[in-house]
């Protein structure tokens, strides 16, 4: 790939600091497709590195790379590790909300994979959720919207579910594929969209999900108009 022949150039020139970027972006790369082990090396490759170049920004980029990266690998406790680490590194009182509103997202997403956490699960990802709104980042409101759902689903909210899903359609179509293709995430939905449909019946779902996407498309007619979407989740 062209991310690790840059990588490995840089490494030639003895430019350690771009490599150490490149290894960050390789992780990445490897995650979504797939690769869990080689993605994991490569990224204790890029934090030595990064560590060593005293790249902070690079560090706190790949605290939550690598918390998905553990999450899709089945391993919550360990996304929420390095969730938490980035977290304490931007420290209670940043007004950053990129990363810390994507550390929310992830760790909303281990969390759901550990029973009796769900309350937990909801808080943080409605943090992640209010903080991808406010800056207008349609695919990270996407994945809160679908943790949301799940939740939903598994609470038995099978209407809220249904709402929440169609709402999140319009965003990832803007992003081309919902989850990027990712097979283990699409599982997750899918298992969460078919439990609500078999409780409430294909037309009552049908309907409901359209009414969540009109919302969402009605937002983002408007999104222009402050660069924050205004998505409200019932």
């Amino acid at each position: 790939s062209a991310c690790r022949d840059g990588t490995e150039l840089a490494l030639a020139l003895d430019e350690s600091a771009i490599a150490a970027r490149g290894y960050q972006h390789l992780n990445l790369t490897l995650t979504f497709n797939g690769a869990h082990e080689e993605s994991a090396k490569v990224g204790e490759t890029a934090r030595r590195m990064l560590t060593e170049c005293g790249d902070r920004p690079g560090l706190l980029m790949l605290s939550p790379q690598l918390g998905h990266l553990y999450q899709l690998a089945g391993d919550p406790e360990r996304a929420l590790e390095e969730c938490g680490w980035g977290l304490e590194m931007l420290g209670p009182d940043s007004g950053e909300h990129w990363l810390q509103s994507y550390m929310y997202t992830v760790s909303g997403m281990a969390l759901f994979q550990l029973p009796g956490r769900e309350a937990e699960c909801e808080a943080i990802t409605q943090a992640g959720l209010a903080r991808k709104q406010e800056i207008g980042d349609l695919i990270g409101t996407a994945y809160a919207l679908e943790i949301l759902a799940w939740l939903a689903a598994r609470a038995g909210a099978c209407e809220r579910a249904a709402w929440l899903f169609g709402a999140a359609d319009p965003l990832w179509q803007r992003g081309g594929s919902r989850f990027s293709g990712t097979a283990i995430m699409e599982d997750f939905h899918q298992h969460a969209a078919d439990a609500a449909t078999m409780a409430m019946g294909a037309t009552r779902y049908a309907q409901l999900h359209a009414d969540g996407a009109t919302h969402a498309k009605e937002q983002l007619a408007a999104l222009a108009a402050d660069g924050a979407l205004h998505i409200r989740v019932p």
